[in-house]
């Protein structure tokens, strides 16, 4: 009998020790990392439910489809991020985001993917927003090189110099700029509404990328889990921007 009883209670051990890492695995998979960065700089990063992730996630969607109603959808998500603990005043920055929004229908060229004054929302696969100090660093390291290329030795410590300087300049977006480029590398989607009505684009990449235009722009900044299949995390942005051109 108490040899019975001692194989029980290996079994009822090792039956636990299987059970537990499942639990604790299950637990962690069912949480994925989530950054917002403001118009402003500040960053925060969470770990959240993937329950909540997704309620966000459609209640984006639903607002790039139906960018005129943002006065609905706007202060619905930003009251959401204000409970999730990724931004600290939702009333603040919807009163900053509406300020600059001017609804009119003036006619656009029709080549030219253009708004202004506009409530903006995008997202793109492999994504970045570039501000006017990245785009001028850039331009002076490529004259940089361009100066040094006849020196290997000179070229190469210039070379890896460039790497450093841009890799902790993109590390973070910064979006808070007078003016910037939405540079989007595989694919991605905008929609805004403003003084030239409502306008909305898909966007593919290609070879090259695509880059849009964009004019003092005031939102946040959303990097959420890598979707199944890609290789990416997708980058969403919202807010308004004075202007925006694009093709």
């Amino acid at each position: 009998m108490y040899g019975k009883s001692r194989i029980i209670f290996v079994i009822l051990i090792l039956l636990g020790t299987a059970i537990v890492p499942a639990t604790i695995s299950s637990s962690i998979e069912q949480n994925a990392p989530i950054k917002i960065t403001t118009y402003e700089g500040a960053v925060i990063e969470k770990q959240l439910p993937m329950e909540n992730i997704n309620e966000l996630l459609s209640l984006l969607n639903i607002l790039k489809e139906n960018p005129s109603e943002y006065r609905v959808y706007l202060p619905v998500i930003l009251k959401k991020l204000e409970e999730f603990g990724l931004i600290e005043d939702a009333i603040r920055t919807k009163k900053e985001i509406m300020e600059n929004i001017k609804e009119c229908q003036l006619s656009g060229h029709k080549n030219i993917f253009m708004n202004a004054f506009c409530f903006v929302i995008g997202k793109g696969t492999n994504s970045v927003i570039l501000p006017l100090s990245t785009l001028l660093v850039i331009g002076y390291l490529r004259l940089v090189l361009r100066i040094v290329q006849y020196f290997p030795v000179l070229f190469n410590v210039s070379l890896m110099a460039s790497y450093f300087i841009l890799g902790s300049l993109s590390y973070v977006p910064r979006l808070y700029f007078p003016f910037g480029i939405w540079d989007i590398g595989w694919d991605g989607e905008i929609s805004t509404f403003g003084l030239f009505g409502h306008k909305d684009t898909t966007i593919n990449g290609g070879k090259w990328g695509k880059s849009y235009l964009i004019f003092g722009f005031r939102g946040i900044w959303l990097t959420l889990p890598m979707e199944e299949g890609y290789g990416y995390p997708k980058n969403w942005f919202l807010g308004t921007s004075l202007a925006i051109v694009g093709r």
